[in-house]
Formats: C-alpha cells, structure tokens, sequence
C-alpha cells in the first residue's frame, strides 16, 4: 500500500519534472 504510494508520488515527480523542463524552454524560447 505504501509502496504504490511512494510510486504514485514519483510519477508526481516526474511529470513535474517535465512541466519544469518545458517551462525552462519556454523562458529561452522568450529570451
């Protein structure tokens, strides 16, 4: 139970990663 937590929080991690990642391009696209 825990365990799929920990991996649901990760996914979480990772698509917020990505967002991060995306916004960081975004911002050189504009510098």
């Amino acid at each position: 139970m825990q365990d799929a937590g920990c991996k649901m929080q990760d996914a979480g991690c990772k698509m917020q990663d990505a967002r991060c990642r995306m916004q960081v391009v975004a911002q050189r696209r504009c510098l």
